[in-house]
């Protein structure tokens, strides 16, 4: 065989496997996060221990857990230290009134999946656990990964008592209200605040605070770690926190780029109609990337939720 012959079928064979190479990568774009897939978990909810429902009030969101039998059995033996190949996953739902009978508030479609692998030896620099958030269709979520995935850490770093889970087995046996609200404040590490002048604050987060002095700022890991859903989730703990001191409330990152804030409303509605009590509370956060720099929302506090002292 001529040797020019050889070298063209060469490069051709060498070709077709960068296409191929690139064809792989380009497929799975969009599909992982921390080194998993949707797909590899699939029809878990038909085979796995259904853990608890949980109702997200700020996000109108109902969330269904589920456990591997590893989880589960870990979780029932009240485990700190959950072993390697624990899985946990969560279905966030979609909730609407149902048309015939408005006091009810039932699920709608899938919003979004959130998977947390436990692998100490793959994950090391996140607590041993591998964190992996998806839409409705599979695929990853727009913002940077990996600030997901250190919004996450930081989050469920509250939980150390619980080894790093939030989701507690539902409890099908009668409960009074004092050992409910004992759960609810069980967080294992308290939410630190503290008081600081507005004049301190940078200039998009000052422009938000007219004709207020001070203000109480979250302190903590969450401020290094901050994406799109974590200004959404923090909401009810910032409206708690303006309950309890009675000044506005903030999330911020350190850069003062991303942030998150509640505000009492001195021109808002009553809650009486909504079946709560007080007087609504405004709420403001940033939007990256967006047409516009800051959304703003008004909403109504439940004195129901119980505090976290």
């Amino acid at each position: 065989m001529p040797v020019i012959l050889l070298y063209s079928m060469l490069f051709i064979v060498h070709l077709l496997g960068a296409c191929q190479s690139y064809s792989d990568v380009s497929s799975t774009a969009g599909l992982e996060m921390s080194g998993y897939r949707l797909s590899d978990y699939k029809g878990f909810e038909k085979k796995w221990h259904l853990v608890t429902v949980r109702y997200r009030k700020d996000t109108g969101e109902l969330r269904w857990v589920y456990a591997n039998p590893r989880a589960f059995k870990a979780l029932m033996n009240h485990a700190t230290d959950y072993p390697d190949g624990a899985v946990f996953a969560k279905i966030a739902l979609a909730t609407h009134d149902d048309p015939e009978f408005k006091a009810s508030v039932v699920p709608g479609g899938v919003r979004r999946y959130q998977l947390m692998v436990r692998n100490k030896i793959r994950h090391p620099d996140t607590g041993g656990w591998g964190y992996a958030l998806f839409d409705a269709n599979g695929r990853t979520l727009p913002e940077n990964l990996t600030t997901q995935v250190q919004a996450c850490v930081a989050c469920h770093s509250l939980v150390p008592k619980r080894g790093l889970i939030f989701s507690q087995p539902v409890s099908l046996v009668p409960m009074n209200p004092s050992q409910v609200a004992l759960l609810a404040r069980d967080f294992g590490v308290r939410l630190e605040f503290t008081s600081v002048d507005v004049a301190q604050l940078p200039d998009l987060v000052r422009a938000q605070c007219e004709g207020i002095k001070t203000v109480r700022v979250l302190k903590g890991d969450l401020q290094d770690h901050l994406f799109q859903g974590t200004l959404d989730e923090i909401r009810p703990t910032l409206a708690l926190e303006v309950k309890k001191s009675g000044l506005p409330s903030l999330l911020m990152s350190r850069d003062g780029v991303r942030f998150s804030g509640v505000f009492l409303d001195p021109k808002g509605k009553s809650c009486e109609k909504n079946g709560g009590h007080g007087t609504e509370m405004k709420s403001v956060h940033s939007l990256v990337g967006g047409e516009q720099p800051i959304y703003r929302m008004s909403f109504c506090h439940e004195d129901s939720i119980p505090s976290v002292d």
